[in-house]
């Protein structure tokens, strides 16, 4: 009989993953406890009664061209969300949130659980799963506290984000811890223990065990803006690539210019290594620049992205929303081993009250990729969106058409993105 040379690693590893469960569950019990307690208090039923219900639905039709494939991908795709978050008592409340995704009879591509290979892929999978389960705790002053299955997004989600834009969002079990206790300072700490990606509740990659620490600090009283120093620690079982330690800053602001203009700038750069079960060593930066004007709701915006490679390894962000960085057709989810350099380009226009059409919204984005070290090219990118938002039976409902178009790489395919969207939120 042959040893089980895995044994140890393996009861190793699910130690700590019940310690992780239930260092979790103690948390949320903890928060939980008062409210178990003083069930019978009146003032606990008002908080339920004055609590709110919670309702998200989105029908998309998406369209894919891909040079890869022989035939082009089209999906037409249902997402309801939808919850109760209770007011608050004694500084505590409760919010559960569950959603659903179906394909509603156009299913022609490959969710990455249906098996239709020969199409490419619309990552909107037919899923059923609990979304949100936490309970926060207000109690103390200008702080929060939550525990449990939520949203975290830091920043603009380059490095921390839900990946709203798919239909199945990215949440994460943790447990957070939120100050603005310092005029104009707020601090933010989160345990991850959990991530619950976009793939949905059938697929085994829909979630990744991880001992992630997150920190961002941000002060925003400066004369020129708002300053971030960020530290993520993300280790992630199973998944070592993804494993990284990334530290950095973010400055972000805006100055009058007088006549109504105004000038935008923001600024980022970023540190990152191997971090615990990393494959190998490696030390990588990451930069943006951006600038821009704004008069009237007209804005223009040019800007540099570099996400640095070493031929091997590149500057990566497994836990960002991707899908708003480095173009919307998301060629590049994962940075090549070359790098990128990312120059963009963009226009957008945001007006409200517009009769009969409520709020309106256009952008286009112009991107040119090229690689961080010697290689091809990696092509160029035009994205396009328009959104309305008219008032129909006293609730709002945003429609939008979107287009990505990329080509040009000598390596990667030409890729056509078209999204016709209706969102219904209350």
């Amino acid at each position: 009989m042959k040893p089980l040379i895995g044994a140890p690693n393996l009861l190793n590893k699910s130690c700590r993953n019940l310690a992780k469960f239930f260092l979790m569950l103690g948390l949320a019990a903890g928060f939980t406890t008062p409210l178990q307690t003083l069930a019978d208090e009146d003032s606990l039923g008002d908080a339920i009664r004055q609590g709110k219900f919670i309702f998200n639905g989105r029908l998309r039709y998406e369209d894919v061209a891909n040079s890869d494939f022989a035939q082009d991908a089209s999906g037409l795709t249902f997402r309801a969300r939808f919850g109760y978050k209770t007011a608050a008592f004694k500084g505590f409340s409760f919010l559960a949130e569950g959603d659903f995704t179906r394909a509603l009879g156009v299913d022609n591509f490959n969710s990455t659980v249906n098996g239709k290979t020969t199409f490419p892929v619309i990552a909107d999978a037919n899923s059923l799963r609990l979304n949100q389960l936490y309970t926060t705790f207000t109690g103390i002053r200008d702080t929060t506290i939550r525990a449990g299955r939520q949203r975290v997004k830091l920043d603009n989600d380059r490095f921390i984000g839900n990946v709203g834009f798919r239909q199945n969002e990215q949440t994460f079990d943790a447990a957070l811890f939120q100050t603005k206790a310092v005029d104009g300072l707020t601090l933010t700490y989160a345990y991850v223990i959990q991530v619950n990606r976009i793939f949905g509740s059938k697929s085994p990659a829909g979630q990744l065990d991880t001992n992630t620490h997150l920190f961002n600090v941000a002060y925003d009283k400066l004369p020129i803006g708002t300053l971030t120093a960020f530290a993520y620690f993300i280790n992630v079982d199973g998944a070592a690539t993804a494993s990284n330690q990334t530290y950095g800053l973010r400055l972000t602001g805006n100055q009058s210019l007088g006549k109504g203009f105004k000038g935008l700038y923001e600024l980022t750069w970023a540190h990152q290594k191997n971090y615990k079960n990393s494959p190998a060593a490696f030390s990588l930066d990451y930069f943006q620049i951006a600038g821009g004007l704004s008069y009237q709701g007209a804005t223009a915006k040019v800007g540099y992205e570099l996400l640095e490679g070493n031929g091997s390894q590149s500057f990566r962000t497994p836990l960002a929303t991707l899908h708003a960085f480095q173009g919307w057709a998301d060629v590049f989810l994962a940075t090549p081993a070359s790098g990128i350099e990312d120059l963009y380009f963009s226009l957008g226009y945001k007006a409200a009250g517009v009769p009969f059409w409520g709020a309106v919204s256009a952008t286009v984005i112009y991107h040119d990729f090229s690689p961080d070290i010697a290689g091809p090219d990696l092509g160029e990118e035009v994205d396009f969106k328009i959104a309305v938002t008219p008032e129909i039976y006293k609730q709002k409902v945003t429609f939008s058409i979107e287009m990505a178009d990329f080509s040009g790489s000598p390596i990667l395919p030409d890729v056509r993105k078209i999204w016709l969207t209706a969102t219904l939120a209350f």
